[in-house]
């Protein structure tokens, strides 16, 4: 399997097309990447290269696009996806 290489701009780039963005929301997406990023990374140990972690920085830069106080709170679907990303992260206290 190929390593999984978390790059902000490229997510970003794939965000702005599978959300049918105008390239002026560029700059709101890059910076809420980067806070999905800092999120996911503090939420787990799981390695980068886990499959679940870009699918869960896109869910939640969605998210936080849409509603930017997260006031019906994080999506389902993210906190399934943080709960496996915990349990592989997990080294038992080590």
């Amino acid at each position: 399997m190929a390593e999984t290489i978390v790059d902000p701009n490229k997510i970003a780039s794939d965000l702005m097309t599978e959300l049918n963005l105008d390239e002026s929301e560029l700059p709101t997406i890059t910076n809420l990447v980067n806070t999905a990023i800092s999120v996911i990374n503090r939420s787990s140990d799981a390695p980068d290269s886990d499959n679940l972690t870009i699918p869960a920085i896109k869910t939640l830069t969605q998210a936080t696009y849409y509603d930017r106080s997260l006031e019906n709170g994080l999506p389902k679907g993210l906190l399934m996806m943080l709960a496996h990303l915990q349990a592989s992260g997990d080294n038992n206290g080590k």
